[in-house]
């Protein structure tokens, strides 16, 4: 039971008084981050893993030391999970002890531990190439409400880079144009308000169009994008369901590959954007990334991508051979 750290700890032989200021500390620790309320639930659900593992363990959370904390480090790579996924769960812990050093209940017994050296592994997602993309594009039925709402999802996604949380919190009223040009306004990762402005085409826009036609809506405070069906039917699509319905359109063109998914999308955007501009600064404001390190992973990608093509190599040779 992750989500009740009481359940965990009550009932440990002796150690009631200390639990109870662990706990106490846990919600001191969590009240102070200042961000995303999920991002809140996300610190307050590893941090309670971490001395989960601490009592069945049969530590005293006064005693933890470096010696345990890199025993539990050692207990996370060794699990199944992926060394990011490691590295997010005790970035965490860190966190934790820096904020009780600062704030004189422990010192921070993490400061001598060494990072992990992931290296790049490259994007865990795999983006479409063109064939795959006109595919999936084209195997979808528009004459109905749901095929024209896939369709215009998934276009609008693949020639923007947005992310399925983004197009989640689309309202009718985030499509405008200025200056005979078509935006949407997009509450971005992270973001508490809708502070993007990302220039769509003309097809998105028409697409966008057609579709609240056909839902002959005219109100611009509902989400952009709404269930059909069942009893959810006029909710806004969440990006979960956005995602399932982007998979399964996938899987029935015969993309049936756990490293294609909605996000990948994304990632041929960024191919796409890459093939026609080498700017990388260009890209890294389509993304709308704050680091370009970030964007510089892209570009990796995409290298790699021109370094797979069929007989590039044979081309090149026979190029020299000529000079």
């Amino acid at each position: 039971m992750e989500g009740s750290y009481s359940y965990i700890l009550y009932g440990q032989s002796n150690n009631d008084i200390i639990i109870m200021d662990v706990e106490k500390l846990i919600k001191l620790f969590i009240a102070d981050q200042d961000v995303a309320d999920n991002s809140r639930a996300l610190y307050e659900r590893l941090i309670r893993l971490f001395f989960k593992w601490v009592f069945v363990n049969g530590y005293n959370p006064d005693g933890i030391n470096l010696p345990i904390y890199l025993s539990y480090k050692e207990h996370l790579i060794q699990s199944e999970k992926s060394l990011l996924t490691v590295c997010s769960y005790l970035r965490v812990v860190k966190m934790f002890y820096k904020w009780t050093d600062i704030n004189g209940f422990y010192d921070n017994i993490t400061l001598r531990d060494n990072k992990l050296r992931i290296g790049y592994t490259g994007y865990r997602k795999k983006a479409l190439d063109e064939v795959q993309l006109r595919l999936l594009l084209t195997s979808i039925d528009q004459s109905s409400i749901y095929g024209l709402r896939d369709y215009t999802i998934i276009h609008l996604m693949l020639f923007t880079g947005l992310r399925c949380i983004e197009v989640s919190r689309l309202n009718v009223k985030d499509v405008f144009i200025e200056c005979s040009r078509y935006f949407i306004r997009v509450q971005g990762k992270g973001h508490l308000r809708k502070d993007d402005e990302v220039e769509i085409s003309k097809t998105d826009y028409d697409n966008i169009d057609r579709y609240l036609t056909m839902r002959d809506i005219d109100d611009n405070e509902r989400p952009l994008f709404i269930s059909h069906a069942g009893r959810k039917r006029y909710n806004r699509l969440l990006p979960d369901n956005i995602g399932k319905m982007i998979k399964s359109r996938l899987v029935n063109v015969g993309l049936n590959d756990r490293m294609i998914t909605a996000h990948s999308l994304r990632h041929s955007f960024a191919i796409i954007v890459l093939g026609y501009d080498h700017d990388i600064y260009h890209l890294q404001a389509r993304l709308r990334h704050s680091s370009i390190s970030n964007t510089q992973l892209y570009t990796r990608m995409h290298e790699k991508e021109l370094l797979r093509k069929e007989g590039i190599v044979d081309m090149m040779v026979e190029k020299f051979d000529k000079l």
